[in-house]
């Protein structure tokens, strides 16, 4: 696995406290509303409700609506910047960036809200790559007179990130993305290492890390643990809050005692890495249970004198030593023949493993 060379941060909920004044909304643009007025949260309201059952062709499209309700309901200049630099930072981003910059490690934002709340960011932190939804144009009076919508949610997270990540010539098994929202699925998945800082149920699947703090409690640097220790990190590594959905391995690769890919605590990691490089889901099922029938070819043959509890593991110890992918599946030609699988199968897992196994 690669060394990470950019951080990616959601803005609301993982920078910046979802809330204002104490009082907990579904993200700024409902703070917003509010403050236009009950007549403006009625509209949002219904919006956001048309937004969830599907009735907008796309997320900007919902945007534009909102923003038509602020300049409806004469939202001004000086109450949006005055919004914003109420709105407080966790505790821990100044460290958490200090610590990933000594890494060497880029940072970058990508949010579906507001770019006034992303240039504050920017400037507070001198983040270089601040991606946001909406920019307000302002009239002579401090009202809005028109607005820039850019896609930087939901799967355009994504498409976001791949755009950055080629212009900086960094391949997403290089990349981490850290947020909480529905709206993260699609680019955590994308990356090496995801973390859901107490994220929203429907993040939860899609993460490698969920990070989850008392309310009032919450902390961004407690990232830079599963950060620094990517990717061979346990349940031991954490204290001081819960850590759940650790889905890299519970040992140093080196040191995995294991039958079958499915027996090593390693499935689930390299699943997602078929996925990110192209495989169907679908697909990535059909190579973990070609990997299970190289395993059990090699022990059935006591290949390197693997047995049926460590055949994986001499599996793994064989990928450490080759050079190249070609040295690993010519060492590997008698038990790509074995009884169980098709031999093109199993030759395909495993030309997949070795580029893991790096």
């Amino acid at each position: 696995m690669k060394k990470i060379k950019l951080a990616v941060f959601d803005l609301e909920g993982t920078i910046f406290r979802n809330s204002y004044r104490g009082k907990d909304f579904p993200s700024l643009w409902a703070v917003i509303c509010n403050l236009c007025g009950p007549d403006a949260a009625k509209e949002d309201d219904g919006n956001r409700e048309k937004f969830y059952a599907g009735k907008y062709a796309g997320y900007s499209e919902w945007v534009i609506d909102t923003l038509k309700i602020h300049q409806k309901y004469g939202l001004k200049r000086n109450q949006l910047e005055s919004l914003i630099n109420s709105i407080d930072y966790y505790p821990g981003v100044a460290e958490t960036f200090e610590a990933l910059r000594l890494q060497g490690i880029n940072i970058a934002i990508i949010s579906g809200g507001l770019k006034a709340l992303a240039d504050r960011a920017a400037i507070d932190y001198k983040i270089e790559h601040c991606f946001a939804s909406a920019e307000y144009f302002w009239n002579q009076d401090g009202t809005v007179r028109h607005w820039n919508v850019m896609p930087t949610d939901f799967a355009h997270k994504k498409s976001v990130l791949e755009i950055l990540s080629r212009d900086l010539g960094i391949s997403a098994d290089e990349c981490l993305f850290v947020g909480d929202g529905r709206n993260d699925r699609a680019v955590a998945g994308h990356c090496a290492l995801s973390i859901g800082f107490n994220p929203h149920d429907e993040l939860r699947p899609d993460v490698d890390v969920i990070i989850e703090q008392p309310k009032g409690a919450e902390n961004l640097a407690a990232v830079l643990q599963p950060i620094a220790r990517y990717p061979h990190y346990t349940l031991n590594d954490f204290c001081g809050y819960k850590i759940w959905n650790i889905r890299r391995e519970d040992a140093p690769f080196d040191t995995i005692i294991a039958g079958t890919l499915s027996q090593s605590g390693q499935r689930d990691a390299y699943h997602a890495f078929l996925v990110r490089n192209g495989l169907t889901s679908n697909s990535a099922d059909s190579y973990c249970s070609y990997m299970n029938n190289l395993c059990r070819n090699i022990a059935a043959i006591s290949w390197n004198e693997a047995s049926h509890s460590t055949a994986f593991s001499v599996l793994v110890k064989n990928a450490a030593t080759c050079r190249t992918e070609e040295e690993f599946i010519n060492a590997l030609q008698t038990p790509l023949a074995g009884e169980y699988g098709r031999e093109n199968d199993c030759t395909s897992a495993a030309k997949q493993f070795w580029r893991y196994a790096q």
